[in-house]
């Protein structure tokens, strides 16, 4: 339950079910999926809440992760600790009397005394500026309750990055050369994918097919239009729409290359290494329609060592101040606006894999061959080797824009902080040039079927309103720290 899905749905959701029972209902889920195989990976996805290292102190004579733990009022029979484990708390609290066989990993287990220890601080603060002006009081562990309702699951996240960032203002660091840290080696692949995106969009505005295809199927480019009308203008579609994915792909990887692992975002290589996973993987399709196209696989081979570089060499991780410290109404909107991407990653990753299966199976879907006005085996008599042509196009769209939408769609889920403004216009100036790539091949050849450009239109009104919605927090330049001295002075865990 992140807070992208927390505040905008499933809290209103929530209040139409009965106090007493949604609480149960709540917890008993969590610790389900936190019992799964893969359930406490499933967490971590979609949060990104482990606590940052710079914070781990010794407090309550105890070695902790964070200062920042959960009171027993929210979880009191401890039911699921192994979730909450996940949430970036340092100590969770249960009720008198509730045995702890085995607690989780990395996280203390307190049990609730009837005497309140001075050095916690409790009540019910639901904002990081709240925590941390009882931190910055003297507390040495700060214990959430119903402040962890009203904030939301993402609240100790919050609070961690806030203290991380702070313990790193004015401190000293480590400067690594730019050429042994990876970032700019992704930016290069960034680059890379975009000019040859360009290229691609190239060919599909003028020529549409290269001497090596006019090679595989053994016809001139006069002898191919000839087979149908618009077979030509076709393959201008899948081309120029995959030219526009290539180039987002490419301004993509740029933008957390520049904007993210330059200044010490890891959560943006691991980004990097999703999505360039599914893109290269992709290369492999060919197995499916029988055809190597020579230029996809020397853009592979070129693009592949710098990615290699990029994902191999270290992104030393760094904090900077936070400006997220209130639950305002700019953050809410921005929660809209993150639910919204969130939401069109996964769409486009659904969509990627969707053509690409088709691609490598049956080839076109029903609203390409009303277009075309054939059949398939029309075509396949025509020239033998047409369709594993066309399936090499439309897969190879399929996975680049699988890439892009796991791109999207982890940049969504960890990358929304305030004031980030190049989050952004990352996503603006990507998302424009895979939205723009697609219409714009859709109009130019008249392919304009209704049930076609539906999920077209669907996933550009989800982009326009996620832009919209999440500028005002991305876009934030103000930075309003608060003075911790407490926090900074902090002794570090073990010493």
């Amino acid at each position: 339950m992140p807070d992208w899905s927390y505040h905008p749905l499933l809290r209103p959701a929530s209040r139409l079910v009965p106090p007493d029972a949604i609480r149960p209902f709540v917890l008993n889920a969590l610790a389900l999926i936190a019992r799964l195989p893969g359930g406490g990976t499933f967490i971590e996805l979609l949060g990104n809440m482990n606590a940052p290292q710079s914070i781990r102190r010794r407090a309550l004579g105890m070695d902790i992760t964070s200062p920042v733990g959960l009171a027993s009022g929210v979880d009191p029979d401890g039911v699921a600790l192994e979730a909450f484990a996940r949430f970036g708390f340092g100590v969770i609290e249960v009720g008198p009397d509730v045995p702890v066989k085995h607690p989780p990993r990395g996280v203390k287990v307190l049990v609730r005394t009837p005497v309140d220890d001075s050095r916690i601080a409790r009540g019910t603060m639901s904002s990081p500026r709240e925590v941390l002006a009882a931190l910055s009081s003297g507390a040495e562990l700060v214990l959430l309750d119903s402040g962890f309702v009203e904030g939301g699951p993402g609240l100790p996240k919050r609070i961690n990055e806030a203290i991380a960032g702070h313990l790193a203002e004015g401190g000293a660091s480590t400067v690594t050369p730019a050429w042994r840290q990876g970032w700019p080696w992704i930016a290069l692949l960034g680059a890379g994918m975009a000019i040859a995106g360009l290229a691609v969009l190239a060919v599909g505005l003028t020529t549409v097919t290269l001497p090596y295809d006019e090679s595989f199927l053994g016809l001139s480019h006069s002898a191919i239009a000839a087979l149908n009308p618009r077979l030509i203008s076709f393959m201008k579609h899948d081309r120029v729409t995959l030219a526009g994915t290539m180039i987002s792909l490419g301004l993509l990887y740029a933008g957390l290359a520049l904007g993210g692992m330059r200044n010490g975002a890891a959560w943006a290589r691991r980004t990097v290494i999703a999505s360039g996973t599914v893109g290269f993987a992709s290369l492999f399709l060919f197995l499916g329609f029988r055809y190597v196209d020579p230029l996809h696989v020397a853009l592979a081979v070129v693009l592949f060592p710098p990615y290699l570089a990029g994902v191999l060499l270290p992104t030393p991780e760094q904090w900077r101040p936070s400006s997220d410290l209130d639950n305002d109404t700019v953050w809410r909107a921005g929660l809209w606006g993150q639910l919204y991407f969130v939401a069109l990653g996964a769409g486009l990753v659904v969509a990627g894999v969707i053509i690409a299966a088709v691609g490598v199976t049956g080839v076109f879907v029903w609203s390409d061959l009303q277009f075309l006005g054939t059949t398939s085996e029309a075509l396949s008599r025509a020239n033998l080797h047409l369709l594993p042509l066309i399936a090499h196009d439309r897969a190879g769209f399929g996975g680049a824009l699988a890439s892009d939408g796991v791109g999207v769609m982890l940049l969504g889920l960890w990358g929304f902080h305030r004031g980030e403004r190049w989050v952004w216009w990352t996503l603006l100036l990507g998302g424009s040039a895979g939205f723009l790539g697609g219409v714009y091949a859709h109009v130019a050849v008249g392919y304009l079927e209704f049930g076609h450009l539906l999920p077209v239109t669907i996933s550009g009104a989800v982009f326009l309103a996620g832009l919209l919605l999440s500028a005002p927090y991305l876009l934030d330049a103000r930075r309003k720290g608060a003075r911790l001295r407490h926090v900074v002075a902090a002794p570090a865990a073990g010493r």
